[in-house]
């Protein structure tokens, strides 16, 4: 059951790029979609994480700056390209390149034998992912927003596998949730700050308390399907599950996104998103029957 509420967490996880297009086009800002899903997150999960706060503070110091700079890095890697002529196609197959930095970083970093099955289901999974995404054509592109989608890729990674340290420590799911979104929090909040010292962005709204009711409803429900739901499923079950194999289930998440695309948003629904979502879902439906 450990890799099906897995798979279901990536699953919920398919609403965080399509969520915040959706709360883009009712006007929310880059900040606003930055900030609120992890200041909500804090609000909703704060009293049931509180035992956990003794075991947060001795985690080592150099493991939460690896886990606040790969939360940030996947933070702007998810929003930032939307607004920099990025394709939202592209930057979720920049990002959900993540099985390949994991394999690599357990690998050659951390040593840690890889089985061949594992390496040719995450080169399925890309192959899917591929012809899901189908990111070929002519726009323009951003090289920043490319690069912010790569290191979100990484970032995504990073996240994984100090996740699992969290979780090796007794820290709660609820615990390590709160310290993500908190890590979250901090250098998005210092950003802010710095960007308005700086005067091309005097009189630019880039951050605001003052939203219509119905949007603060939408971020609640945005924040409780698309964060809480998918990360305390995650958390509870990753102890004991390699960062690479909860990297390949995560990959569900861009079938669920584009399918959301497709009910929601009128996206057409080619052959190559059939194509694309069969090869990962029967890879997952593999990497799932070996496991267990």
């Amino acid at each position: 059951m450990v890799y099906l509420y897995l798979a279901l967490s990536g699953i919920l996880d398919g609403g965080v790029i399509f969520g915040a297009k959706v709360l883009s086009n009712l006007g929310a800002s880059l900040f606003e979609l930055m900030i609120y899903p992890n200041l909500l997150s804090v609000l909703f999960i704060a009293y049931f994480a509180r035992c956990d706060l003794h075991k947060l503070w001795r985690i080592p110091l150099k493991m939460k700056f690896l886990f606040a700079a790969a939360l940030f890095f996947i933070t702007l890697g998810q929003y930032t390209p939307i607004f920099l002529k990025i394709p939202v196609t592209l930057v979720v197959l920049l990002i959900y390149l993540q099985p390949v930095w994991t394999i690599l970083i357990e690998r050659f970093y951390f040593r840690r034998r890889q089985t061949l099955l594992n390496w040719f289901l995450v080169g399925c999974m890309i192959v899917g992912l591929w012809f899901l995404i189908n990111p070929s054509g002519g726009t323009e592109l951003s090289p920043w927003g490319v690069l912010l989608a790569v290191l979100g890729g990484v970032g995504l990674s990073l996240w994984l596998i100090v996740a699992q340290y969290f979780s090796r420590q007794n820290v709660s799911p609820s615990g390590t949730f709160l310290a993500a979104s908190v890590y979250t929090l901090i250098p998005v909040f210092a950003l802010y700050w710095i960007l308005r010292i700086l005067p091309e962005f005097n009189g630019v709204r880039i951050f605001s308390l003052e939203m219509p009711p119905q949007l603060w409803l939408y971020f609640v429900i945005y924040t409780l399907a698309s964060y809480v739901a998918p990360n305390l499923l995650l958390f509870a079950n990753n102890r004991n599950v390699s960062p690479v194999i909860v990297g390949m289930l995560l990959l569900l998440e861009p079938v669920t996104g584009l399918f959301l695309d497709w009910m929601f948003l009128g996206k057409p629904l080619t052959w190559n998103i059939l194509l694309g979502g069969a090869i990962i879902l029967i890879s997952n439906a593999v990497l799932i029957r070996t496991q267990e």
